[in-house]
This record gives structure tokens, sequence and C-alpha cells, in this order.
């Protein structure tokens, strides 16, 4: 049979900076895992950027990096939308990929209908050219209106994963979120699903089935097949 031109399925693990005080990278199972995603930078008003604040310390990132096959890092988080709005931004986070040999960076910024349109595309785009060959990829919240403002940002994206925090979607909606971020241009590979500590298996072996790959977030495993 001919190979099959789609490619593997993508495994990302979140790592927070603050659970490696009493989780170290050492007994974190990075088999099967594509890319370790450190959670998360801040923006601070200037532009600069806080890694201290959620224990992102120069020798935990060794340690994830040692031990992980690529290692990203994320900035943003809830309620950070404000945090975003330095036109400095994207240079002093290019920096600090560059400092510390990273693979990339996850933007997420949340909501994002709380950052200008252009105030995001002008991150995103500065930011690609800058990291470049690193990718770019972005979180989105499992909403219609907060997918339809990454329509700029297409072309500079790598990927984007749709992630809840705050309960379950239903099935049926995650898959119309899914075909949203399609018709944007995002191809299926391009999708990522979120597998939290409390998704239930049933739904996690959907997920890893239902787009380009899964993030494991809060401590959460791929489910037994």
């Amino acid at each position: 049979m001919p190979a099959s031109s789609e490619p593997a399925p993508f495994v990302e693990r979140y790592v927070a900076g603050w659970s490696l005080a009493d989780r170290p990278a050492s007994s974190i199972a990075f088999a099967g895992v594509t890319d370790a995603v450190l959670f998360s930078l801040l923006p601070r008003p200037d532009g600069s950027i806080d890694a201290a604040t959620n224990g992102l310390t120069e020798a935990r990132i060794a340690e994830v990096k040692a031990r992980a096959p690529r290692t990203l890092v994320a900035i943003g988080g809830e309620k950070t939308a404000s945090r975003f709005r330095s036109p400095k931004l994207a240079a002093s986070l290019a920096r600090f990929v560059i400092e510390h040999e990273l693979d990339g960076v996850v933007i997420d910024v949340e909501p994002l209908a709380e950052l200008p349109h252009e105030t995001f595309a002008s991150l995103v785009s500065g930011l690609a050219t800058a990291i470049a060959p690193r990718p770019v990829r972005v979180v989105v919240a499992p909403s219609a209106d907060e997918i339809a403002r990454l329509g700029p940002v297409v072309g500079d994206v790598e990927r984007v994963a749709i992630m809840s925090y705050l309960g379950e979607p239903p099935a049926e909606r995650e898959r119309s979120l899914v075909d949203a971020l399609v018709a944007l241009g995002f191809d299926r590979p391009r999708i990522g699903l979120g597998i939290g500590p409390r998704t239930p298996p049933a739904r996690a072996r959907e997920r890893t089935a239902a787009a380009g790959g899964v993030i494991l977030w809060g401590g959460a495993e791929l489910p037994a097949q």
C-alpha cells in the first residue's frame, strides 16, 4: 500500500513552571510526546518578559529541554489580554526564545476579544519573522467568536489548539469549532484539542482522532487505546 500523506499526530505536553518544584522533569513521562510547552511567561506592560512569576527558572527550563524532544514556551494564560498591548513584546519574546535556545512559542491571549485585531496580528507576524524557522502557535478558547479572530494570522501560525480549562464542551460543538478553524484556512493536521485531568477517557480517545493531535495539560495522560 502507498504511504499515507497525512502527518503523524502530535502530542504536546504542557509543563507548568511552578509544578516543577514538586515534580521535576525527571519524573514526567515524555514517551510519545512530540513537544513540551513550558507554561508560562507573562508580558509586562513595558513589553518585557516575566518568567519568575510562574516559576520558569533557568534550571527548570534546562531540565525540561534535556528530556523533551522539542521545547516551546507559552506566553499568557487566564485574563492576560491587557498585558499584550506593548509593541515591544515581539522583540522581547524573540530574544528570550533565542537566548534559551527554545523551539518556538505558544501565544495564549485570554480572551482574544479584549485585544485589538491589529495588535494581535502585529504581535504574531513580528514574532514569526523574528524567530523563524521556529514556529508560532496559538491557543484559542472553545468559542466561535474567539476562533473568528484568528483569520488574519492563519499564514503566520503553524498550529492552533482549542483549549478549555473551565469545562468540557459537548462533542458536537467541539466538532463545529474544528470545522470553523478549517474554514478559516487551518487544515486539520494543524489543529489540536486539549485533554485535561477531568477529560473522560472516551472523549480523550475521540480527540486523538478528531484533529491533528492533542495537548495534555494539568498532568493528564494519553488515554489507553
